[in-house]
């Protein structure tokens, strides 16, 4: 309508992934996210309060956020991740390179106990007990966190450099990196799954 002032939507950091998802439909829709839209940061877990305040309209946060604020009555889940960008990364685990290189034995053994949790995470037979865990840390039923558990890809895989360069790219397209920055380049250099080998 002539006038109304701006749906405005919520991500939970201007340069997280959820940012560009969030660009990334909108722009699908024919929506210009920085023209048609307000865009404005918030923390995943008052999502569901801010929605029902009327204070924003939509949002973009992992789970367990979206599957709460259905619950609460406030929303509903219209996108998922995989369905915007597949394959993108969500959560990535960093270490400083010269810490994994002095200590190997322990950057492995940090790895293996990574890769241990995510295998156990991925368990169905598990997804239960990680809902109980998580509700403990999150203020969220348990009942509430298990729907969305089913939707998270918990590989732990290293990090490819391709991904860092998409994500870059996204950063660039929307004036949040230099346009002249070498996405690839510097993502060869950071990313370096040879060490978790």
């Amino acid at each position: 309508m002539e006038g109304a002032s701006p749906l405005t939507l919520a991500v939970v950091y201007p340069y997280s992934l959820h940012n560009y998802l969030l660009r990334t439909w909108l722009v699908s829709a024919g929506v210009a996210p920085d023209r048609d839209v307000r865009l404005t940061v918030a923390a995943p877990s008052r999502m569901a309060e801010l929605l029902v305040s009327g204070v924003i309209e939509g949002f973009c946060a992992g789970e367990p956020w979206g599957t709460a604020a259905e619950a609460a009555g406030a929303g509903r889940v219209v996108a998922r991740a995989a369905a915007i960008l597949p394959g993108a990364p969500d959560k990535v685990l960093g270490f400083c390179r010269a810490w994994a290189e002095a200590d190997a034995q322990r950057f492995s053994a940090v790895i293996r106990a990574v890769r241990r949790a995510a295998a156990w995470c991925a368990a169905g037979e598990n997804r239960a007990s990680l809902a109980d865990l998580l509700a403990e840390r999150l203020d969220q039923p348990a009942e509430v966190i298990l729907p969305g558990l089913t939707h998270i890809d918990f590989a732990a895989d290293p990090a490819e450099p391709g991904e860092a360069s998409d994500l870059l790219a996204h950063m660039r397209r929307w004036g949040h990196a230099p346009a002249d920055l070498d996405g690839d380049a510097l993502a060869r250099a950071v990313f370096r799954g040879d060490l978790c080998a």
